[in-house]
C-alpha cells in the first residue's frame, strides 16, 4: 500500500525539473528532501492551483518557492484508519511515511489506500448515496464550472 521507493528532490531544484520527475516515474508528487528527512512536497492538485496563480511566473520558481510545507507526515507503524483520519480531517491525498527518525521511507495516497482495503470494506455493501455529497449546483452560462457543497440547489 505504501510506495517504499521515496521520489525525492532537493529544495533547490526548479519546478521544471520536479515536474519531469513526476512525469518521468508517473508520480502524483514529489517529495523535496534533504538528508533524507523530508520538507515539503509538490503534489499535481498543488501545482494546479499554483499554475492558476502563477502561470506565466511558474517556470521561474523553485521547489522551495512551490512546495506545500510542512509536509503532512505519519510514522510508518502507524495504523490505517489513522492515516485515513489524516487524509480526510486535513483534506490531502499524499502523506509522507517516515521512521522513527523523522527519515521519508514511503508515500501513503489515498488512491492506494482504497486500492488496498477497498476489498475489505465491500464486504459490507452501502449505497453510494452514503456516501455523497447531496448537492449539486447547477450549471448557469455566467458560471463555466458546477460547485459541488452543502447548501440549497438553485
Amino acid at each position: 500500500m505504501v510506495k517504499r521507493e521515496i521520489i525525492g528532490i532537493k529544495p533547490e531544484a526548479s519546478l521544471i525539473e520536479a515536474i519531469e520527475v513526476m512525469r518521468k516515474h508517473d508520480i502524483s508528487c514529489v517529495v523535496a528532501q534533504e538528508n533524507g528527512k523530508p520538507l515539503g512536497i509538490l503534489t499535481e492538485r498543488g501545482l494546479v492551483g499554483h499554475l492558476a496563480s502563477n502561470g506565466r511566473t511558474l517556470p521561474k520558481k523553485t521547489m522551495r518557492e512551490v512546495m506545500s510545507t510542512p509536509v503532512t507526515t505519519i510514522n510508518e507503524d502507524s495504523y490505517v484508519y489513522e492515516a485515513l483520519q489524516i487524509l480526510v480531517t486535513q483534506n490531502i491525498r499524499h502523506l509522507v511515511v517516515v521512521d522513527d527518525r523523522g527519515f521519508s521511507v514511503g508515500v501513503l495516497t489515498l488512491s492506494n489506500l482504497i486500492q488496498g482495503v477497498g476489498d475489505d470494506l465491500l464486504v459490507e455493501f452501502q449505497p453510494v448515496e452514503r456516501y455523497m455529497k447531496q448537492i449539486v449546483t447547477r450549471q448557469t452560462r455566467r458560471q463555466p464550472y458546477c460547485s459541488f457543497g452543502t447548501g440549497n440547489a438553485e
